[in-house]
């Protein structure tokens, strides 16, 4: 079996479940895996119990003396097969330490924007030469790299699949403690509120969208406050239906409530895990039609699509779900339906497997 180096960050449980649980199964297989990580996690612990090399030494920086040579030193010790650089601290290391030694160079990639040929400090990471082949996340992603990286197509695609065992039964919470009336529709997008993630393109759609329906919009994640966001939330009929609880531990239990999981990004994403965990949890999804949701929802059957940067899109979108209880429904069945095929973690391992195994 393969001798893998992964060097990656483990230090969120939640965040970093779908990757390190393809390390737990690949080493049920019979890999030999090693993880140079930073501090002490949950998945620290559950690396070591499962027989998983654990070692210490992530860069902190782009270019990070002790962390190429922590790198380069687990090289040297032992043979490994390959080297599986997860981030871009990571990547800009590990392809150095892995300069004149037998190893393959893998990098990964799940954000489907701003590589570009011309720019030369993706030749020191993505592009790099020493680079064997690069783990796209997506169609979306692959399509991009492709489109920009010159020479030789070595890009591979193998999702991030999820468990639904991950994330079992979670109980709705009572939208009134939100400030929500029982009675009343609420959508809920959940972000950290970069550019890309398309916030201001939703609040322009709560002013288009039929006010009578009373929907609300819970809008959770860490900078949603920001002031060019209130200025739009009080430029709606309603601003007080606009709800900003920033971030929240229980944001599980504010999605199962909701009627409706909204995602109206412009660019850039991956299969957006925050999208698929209402898939997981039971609540429908409306997203924009953009490269890198392209695989995330069959649009109609598991997921609702429209076009990306287009608030009357984005409300028509809204009243169209809103309306049609039975038409959430049979989504909501259809995505975790989808999340157990081909966006699940037993698919995730197979593929990954397949493709150390062609690689070697």
């Amino acid at each position: 079996m393969p001798r893998i180096l992964v060097v990656s960050y483990y230090g969120h449980a939640a965040s970093t479940r779908p990757e390190a649980e393809i390390y737990l199964a690949l080493k049920k297989r019979g890999y030999d895996i090693t993880i140079i990580t930073h501090g002490e996690s949950e998945y620290v612990t559950r690396f070591r119990e499962s027989g998983i090399k654990v070692l210490f030494g992530h860069p902190v920086e782009r270019r990070d003396v002790a962390g190429t040579a922590a790198i380069r030193k687990e090289l040297l010790a032992q043979q490994y097969d390959i080297l599986v650089l997860y981030n871009s601290r990571a990547i800009s290391n590990g392809v150095r330490a892995a300069k004149g030694i037998d190893v393959k160079v893998v990098v990964y990639r799940g954000y489907a924007g701003d590589l570009r040929w011309f720019d030369p400090g993706n030749y020191l990471k993505i592009f790099n030469p020493r680079v064997d082949a690069i783990i796209c996340n997506n169609i979306g992603v692959q399509k991009h790299i492709q489109a920009n990286r010159p020479g030789k197509d070595i890009t591979h695609v193998v999702n991030k699949g999820h468990d639904l065992a991950w994330y079992g039964e979670v109980a709705p919470m009572d939208k009134t403690t939100l400030g929500v009336p029982a009675d009343a529709p609420m959508i809920v997008c959940v972000a950290n509120a970069a550019k890309f993630k398309g916030v201001p393109f939703l609040l322009r759609a709560m002013a288009e969208v039929d006010q009578s329906l009373n929907v609300h919009l819970v809008l959770c994640g860490r900078r949603m406050d920001t002031e060019a966001h209130q200025v739009l939330a009080k430029a709606t009929p309603h601003p007080r239906r606009i709800l900003f609880p920033g971030f929240r531990e229980d944001v599980f239990n504010i999605v199962a409530a909701a009627e409706l999981k909204v995602l109206p990004s412009i660019k850039g994403e991956s299969l957006t895990k925050a999208a698929i965990e209402a898939m997981a949890i039971g609540t429908p999804v409306l997203i924009t039609d953009i490269p890198g949701n392209e695989e995330l929802v069959v649009h109609g059957e598991s997921g609702w699509k429209v076009p990306p940067q287009n608030p009357k899109a984005l409300a028509r979108g809204i009243e169209h779900l809103l309306g049609d209880s039975s038409l959430r429904q049979n989504l909501a069945n259809a995505a975790k339906k989808r999340l157990a095929g081909p966006l699940s973690h037993t698919t995730t391992v197979e593929n990954m497997d397949a493709f150390f195994q062609g690689l070697i």
